[in-house]
């Protein structure tokens, strides 16, 4: 092994060797024996001040499948500072490949028997006489700190960190501001069902721990309204964690804003071409009457008599009467005593100039911006604070390297890389102050929504933050109303082409959805299940899981088309018309759940029939149809079609055109007519000869039977008794 020389002296060692836990570190040092990895972590997010040890915790992951000979390692500082956090960074980047320039203050042995296959952990003293370092409060800052170890000769690899050495307070402490997001993973229907809520909202579940993150913390929370509303909807079938939940976060006495409904993607349509905000219009379609009582209280069950009256005990109870509903209303839903309702906090690091622009149309004067998305003008590499003004809108820009360290230690897996994250971070931000020692300023950070951070690490990570002397915390508000810097947004941020044509299919599907929604009894309540699902699927919380975002996308665009094709005119064979002027039956069919007002235009293509009332309004009750009779009037026989078309009150296409054939026979009404006549003459007069005929066949056989003798010829006149039949006068004869 290689010892370095340096201009101090190698002090007493002091070293306790302790076997390790089971995880393994994140950054390991590049190896020079393959399957070997090394990571230090220094005590007290490695703050040192003089007089004190400096303690270390080395991890050697022993990934060869054999135990490693015994062999040493070297503690190396660098008394020279570090001056820039570009030259912290290229010594803490996990493929650095600069060299340990220093000197070796500690020599520890390695004892074979802790080097056996797996991790094993090393805890390190180094004397405070060996660390070589001036007490002046001037001499303050950031030094590199390396770990050598070699085994049976050959070198295992360097393990990189650095110190603060913190012997007065020569600066200004650097402010920093926290934002948190309180968000759950991805749903595709635009509310969270009661089995969900109730196991985020469990003692140790996703909400909960999200919550005993920031609970008591300097921390600006950001909250998803769809989680509020969810739990609202469901009124009184509510789990009960879900409602002490709520109440808890109404007690919370944190900055609060409102994140969009369903954590929606803000720039994405605005992106694709298709500006369409993640809002909802309604959300009655997940109400049930029966979670809404008028009374909850009364609509209970009363509690027995403790002596029941006579009369109790012999007539049956009366049954309770039903209580009436009463519905919250969309504002009821998501009302909620917000700190600010202007900030906008888009997807990290995708926003363009433009976006800006149309956040700040929609009511946003503040945008949370990862600083690799803004442009500032940097003077002497000097950071910038988090207050900045781009195209004329208020800017929070979130610095990029604290925000991924301050994520890295919330969700650190072990205690040792915990340690190692929470090094660098406190090396960053006393880099940062050192800057500008005699300036304060105000940075932001944040922490990730994809991944939702728990308290595991955050609060132990904030406490860590805000024991750091050289860090003050402070709240969002006052981060972003100091006096801001000019910057730009820059223009390689684009989303996904992929993405953004996916999204404005999305997008133009709901706007198709709200056209067309103008029809309806209440055209809100057709929207409100459509624009949640919108804004539920471009949620970031769907990025880890790009099959499910498919699926969930087929089948919002599937139940989409359905509404739009809720309402249609049947397909009908040909017609055949055989009247000069009579109704023609038009149907119109309804499929959705509520009523609808249409206008039916009917045109004719031909001359030969002609619409005399060509447009008119059918109202159709829900799931049913409804059959509209137009006059129309044929003047010849013929072919023809009418053209049926189904528009909404601005004239917009409900239906696709419905065409439909006429066959048109228009002389039939009259020739019928006439045959009808001649066939009632036809049998008038056929009538009149049969009487003629009888008549006559009667008097021929009275002429028959009458004697040959002559009787005188009487006229008809003077025959008085001619109406007496014959045989009455032969009586008469007899009698006499």
């Amino acid at each position: 092994m290689t010892f370095r020389l340096g201009h101090a002296l190698r002090g007493t060692l002091v070293a306790c060797l302790v076997a390790a836990g089971t995880t393994l570190a994140t950054s390991p040092a590049a190896a020079a024996v393959e399957g070997v990895g090394l990571s230090v972590s220094p005590a007290s997010s490695g703050v040192l001040a003089p007089n004190t040890d400096l303690q270390l915790s080395l991890t050697v992951t022993n990934s060869t499948g054999q135990a490693l000979p015994g062999g040493e390692v070297d503690v190396v500082l660098d008394r020279g500072e570090i001056g820039s956090r570009e030259e912290l960074s290229r010594w803490l980047a996990v493929d650095s490949e600069e060299e340990a320039d220093g000197a070796t203050i500690a020599t520890v042995p390695l004892v074979t028997e802790q080097l056996q296959p797996g991790t094993n952990r090393i805890d390190i003293t180094v004397p405070a006489a060996a660390v070589g370092l001036s007490g002046e409060p001037d001499d303050w800052g950031v030094h590199e700190l390396a770990i050598e170890a070699e085994a049976g000769g050959e070198d295992l690899g360097v393990a990189r960190s650095t110190i603060v050495w913190n012997p007065g307070q020569p600066y200004q402490a650097t402010q920093v501001a926290v934002v948190s997001p309180i968000v759950v993973p991805a749903n595709s229907s635009g509310l969270i069902g009661a089995e969900a809520l109730e196991t985020y909202t469990s003692p140790s579940g996703l909400l909960t721990r999200q919550l005993d993150a920031v609970d008591g913390e300097q921390v600006a929370v950001a909250i998803d309204p769809m989680i509020i509303a969810s739990i609202r909807a469901l009124g009184v079938s509510a789990p009960e964690s879900a409602l002490a939940w709520l109440d808890r976060l109404d007690d919370l006495g944190n900055e609060t804003f409102p994140l969009s409904y369903g954590d929606a993607d803000l720039t994405a349509a605005n992106q694709a071409g298709v500006p369409l905000l993640p809002t909802v219009s309604s959300l009655q379609f997940a109400l049930d009457p029966a979670d809404f009582p008028a009374d909850a209280a009364d609509a209970a069950e009363p509690e027995a008599s403790a002596t029941p009256s006579p009369s109790a005990s012999t007539s049956a109870t009366p049954a309770p009467e039903p209580q009436e509903s009463t519905l919250p209303t969309l504002e009821e839903l998501l009302a909620w005593d917000w700190t600010r309702t202007d900030v906008a906090w888009p997807v990290e690091d995708t926003v363009l100039p433009t976006d800006l622009d149309y956040l700040r149309d929609n009511g946003y004067t503040t945008t949370i911006l990862s600083s690799g998305n803004v442009d500032v003008p940097r003077e002497e590499d000097l950071t910038p604070g988090a207050a900045v003004t781009a195209n004329g809108t208020g800017v929070a820009m979130a610095d990029g390297g604290v925000s991924s360290l301050l994520r890295q230690a919330s969700t650190a897996a072990s205690d040792a890389e915990w340690g190692q994250t929470m090094a660098e971070l406190a090396a960053t931000l006393a880099v940062i102050t050192d800057e500008q020692p005699d300036s304060a300023r105000a940075l932001l950070a944040t922490t990730t929504r994809i991944e939702p951070t728990s308290a595991l690490r955050f609060g132990q990570t904030l406490s860590a933050l805000g024991a750091l002397p050289w860090v003050d915390t402070t709240n969002f508000s006052s981060a972003t109303s100091a006096a801001p810097v000019e910057g730009g947004i820059r223009t390689d941020r684009t989303q996904s082409p992929e993405r953004l044509t996916a999204v404005a299919e999305l997008a133009r599907d709901v706007q198709a959805v709200d056209a067309y929604s103008v029809i309806a009894e209440d055209p809100a309540a057709l929207t409100g299940r459509t624009r949640a699902r919108y804004a539920a699927l471009l949620s970031p919380a769907w990025f880890g899981n790009t099959t499910g975002w498919e699926s969930a996308r087929a089948e919002f665009r599937q139940d989409a088309a359905a509404i739009l094709g809720g309402v249609r005119i049947p397909e009908s064979s040909t017609v055949n018309f055989y009247s000069y002027g009579a109704p023609l039956p038009i149907s119109v069919s309804n499929d959705l759940p509520q009523a609808v007002t249409v206008t039916v235009s009917v045109a004719s293509s031909s001359a030969i029939l002609q619409v005399e009332q060509p447009i008119s309004q059918l109202t159709i009750e829900p799931n049913s149809s409804a059959r509209l009779q137009v006059p129309v009037t044929s003047v010849a026989s013929g072919n023809a079609t009418v053209t049926v078309r189904i528009t909404g009150p601005s004239g917009q296409e409900i239906a696709p055109p419905s065409i439909v054939a006429i066959n048109v026979q228009a002389e039939w009404e009259s020739l019928g007519t006439a045959i009808f006549a001649a066939l009632v003459v036809l049998i008038f007069t056929a009538g009149i000869v049969r009487t003629v005929l009888k008549r006559r066949r009667t008097r021929a056989a009275v002429s028959r039977e009458t004697p040959d003798a002559a009787e005188p010829e009487i006229e008809e006149a003077e025959r008085p008794e001619a109406s007496v039949a014959p045989d009455q006068n032969d009586k008469e004869a007899d009698r006499g």
